[in-house]
């Protein structure tokens, strides 16, 4: 067995790239789920008529036959568009019901939540199944994190966003400038940081979003603490100043993206980084195991 094979717990493979051409497919998740790999990541978006659907964007892109936004069509028709491939799109019901008859005891489930409003949703079709505790909850919506703690999710609760220590003095100042702001360009929608409180009005659904900050608000590292969850951060916002202040904060480090093995070590030897998320990650898997 390979020497670093120790490290193959904290691989994490993002929108179950590399188990198929596409990815979140329903044979990438079939492939995925028999991989062995502990963590696997898919992302949701919620029609107009509130189905769940298992992709990125907020609008279909060229791996499906059909130009529609999730928001704005109906499910009716969003079924019966396929991916390039052929394979029908999943709907979170699908995927859950694939990931609980093929995972391994261990496997986690990282469901990435991209719309606001539709928490009671999830968490009711992740109860269906019974796999509660093989599920963390991701999202770079805070409201929908704070939701979730508050309908009674027991589930690991992962804060994505932009955290800015790393530009030190200019990032003090743009943290101050944008922390009461929210603001849309195109079909982005950009959070400063004590915007957690605030409603969404007519930027709920059919968004990217982008949260920035320096610190974590209390309100939500305590949530984060009391779910066992942590924070999701970009590679190129790592630094050992932000690792030591999650690591005081007691907050669990998940760091995207990695492309290969090489870069995946990097990031896996550092002690207090828990989960890193590979575009590679059946190569990688099988590079170090």
């Amino acid at each position: 067995m390979n020497k670093q094979s120790h490290y193959s717990n904290k691989l994490l493979s993002h929108r179950l790239r590399s188990f198929s051409e596409i990815e979140h497919t329903p044979s990438a998740l079939k492939a995925a789920c028999l991989s062995g790999i502990h963590y696997l990541e898919i992302d949701c978006r919620v029609s107009k008529d509130g189905n769940i659907f298992i992709y990125h964007n907020p609008n279909s892109g060229n791996d499906i036959n059909g130009k529609f936004s999730f928001s704005k069509t109906k499910s009716s028709v969003i079924e019966k568009s396929c991916f390039a491939n052929g394979e029908k799109i999943l709907t979170l019901d699908k995927a859950l019901e694939i990931f609980a008859d093929l995972r391994s005891d261990d496997q986690i489930l990282c469901i990435d939540i991209k719309d606001y409003g539709f928490e009671k949703r999830y968490l009711k079709e992740v109860r269906y199944y019974g796999l509660e505790n093989n599920i963390s909850f991701i999202s770079w919506i805070p409201q929908t994190l704070i939701q979730l703690h508050k309908i009674g999710s027991k589930a690991p609760l992962i804060f994505s966003h932009w955290n800015i220590i790393i530009f030190k003095k200019v990032g003090k100042l743009i943290s101050e400038i944008i922390k009461n702001k929210i603001f849309r360009f195109s079909y982005y929608v950009i959070l400063g940081n004590q915007t957690f409180m605030k409603p969404l009005k007519f930027y709920s659904h059919g968004y990217q979003y982008g949260y920035i900050c320096q610190e974590i608000p209390d309100k939500i590292a305590h949530i984060l603490l009391n779910t066992r969850g942590g924070v999701c951060i970009p590679l190129s916002m790592i630094n050992n100043q932000v690792i030591e202040y999650f690591t005081k904060k007691k907050l669990r480090l998940w760091v995207f993206n990695t492309k290969g093995t090489e870069q995946f070590l990097k990031y896996a030897s550092v002690k207090d980084i828990e989960v890193v998320f590979c575009d590679n990650a059946a190569k990688v898997y099988s590079d170090i195991t």
